[in-house]
């Protein structure tokens, strides 16, 4: 074999076996990302962002993918309640809307 295809031959191998460091590397990263937003068992309540609509944690109070401030929502008594500008509100499963809570007489 001469000296161009040796080098050649290293050089693919090379490539090779980087691609497939890489593609490990990456199985391990998202399976990380995964147990540490996502851990097993648990639940997590999200919304959209009012920004850019993508979803994020119903109690963060700034989105990660736009980085925009958003009000949280806070769980009350199992109850998830939010401030907008109608005041505050509180999300009623059985209608999937946010109700605003009426004066009892």
């Amino acid at each position: 074999m001469d000296e161009a295809a040796a080098f050649g031959l290293a050089l693919t191998i090379a490539i090779v076996v980087s691609l497939i460091v890489i593609a490990v590397e990456i199985h391990n990263l998202r399976r990380t990302i995964r147990e540490v937003f996502f851990p097993q068992g648990v639940t997590r309540t999200v919304r959209a962002c009012p920004y850019c609509k993508l979803q994020m944690s119903a109690e963060a109070t700034i989105c990660v993918f736009c980085r925009r401030d958003s009000t949280p929502w806070e769980q009350r008594q199992g109850v998830w309640w939010r401030t907008s500008e109608a005041g505050e509100e509180y999300f009623d499963v059985d209608s999937n809307a946010w109700m605003t809570p009426t004066a009892s007489s």
